[in-house]
């Protein structure tokens, strides 16, 4: 990365510029960057539980992006809304507000909503939050194969049985194995045919922010 931007909202953070991606963590080859707008769209399913979403929001919205939240739970979004300088909150059960134009990203936090993964456009991203509740490892192996044409999938430590379903939805062979050992404070990002465990990193400040 050549330059960052620095954005003064937020203490002792600096946020790369959209175009270069945004700083997720680290994995055993050092930091990684994912570049949420890209032509052709983006689609990321999170079954990794909210706070990889909600980091990788923040540092979207501080950088500029215009971000969309439809969410019944405005409580856990309220970072990003007051550090955003485009940010709006969208109740699940309202009406849609116009959609974005140019890059922006699309937040989905119905994570127990039985729906298909949306389209996204251009230039934009949808992180789709979704459930995977213990003891339904037959039915939620079926739910993932409605997942194959996300882009990214992030998940958290996998039963053998969802591993394994998640290791054929995106051509992972062996590598699957590792769903199942993913450490706590990190998430498995997979993509088709490739796993790496991430440990999620954030700044002081951004701690302090995703407090409240």
């Amino acid at each position: 990365m050549s330059r960052a931007w620095q954005q003064p909202l937020m203490p002792e953070h600096v946020a790369p510029a959209p175009t270069t991606g945004v700083f997720l963590g680290r994995n055993k080859s050092g930091p990684l960057t994912l570049r949420l707008l890209r032509p052709r769209g983006t689609r990321i399913v999170v079954f990794s539980g909210p706070y990889a979403a909600q980091l990788m929001s923040l540092r979207a919205a501080v950088s500029g992006v215009a971000v969309r939240i439809v969410t019944n739970r405005e409580a856990a979004w309220a970072p990003i809304l007051r550090n955003g300088s485009d940010t709006r909150l969208v109740p699940a059960n309202g009406p849609l507000p116009p959609a974005i134009q140019g890059p922006g990203l699309v937040i989905e936090d119905r994570p127990d909503e039985p729906r298909p993964l949306a389209e996204v456009s251009d230039w934009q991203c949808l992180l789709d939050l979704r459930n995977l509740p213990e003891g339904h490892d037959e039915a939620d192996a079926a739910r993932l194969s409605s997942f194959g044409n996300a882009d990214v999938a992030f998940f958290g430590a996998l039963s053998t049985t969802l591993a394994n379903a998640a290791g054929r939805v995106f051509n992972l062979g062996d590598a699957a194995a590792s769903l199942t050992v993913v450490p706590p404070h990190a998430v498995a990002v997979v993509a088709r045919g490739s796993v790496q465990l991430v440990r999620l990193e954030a700044t002081p400040g951004e701690r302090d922010a995703l407090r409240g």
